[in-house]
């Protein structure tokens, strides 16, 4: 099955949205929270 991800970028956070499945989740738009969604 193939998943498609999308990525609201704005100055603050990254809005993390995964199709099929509807998760979402909010990391904070810096180096941290980058690294954070890499490992996810």
């Amino acid at each position: 099955m193939e998943k498609y991800v999308g990525i609201d970028v704005s100055k603050d956070t990254l809005d993390v949205c995964v199709i099929p499945g509807g998760e979402s989740w909010e990391v904070k738009n810096d180096e941290d929270g980058i690294k954070g969604l890499i490992e996810n």
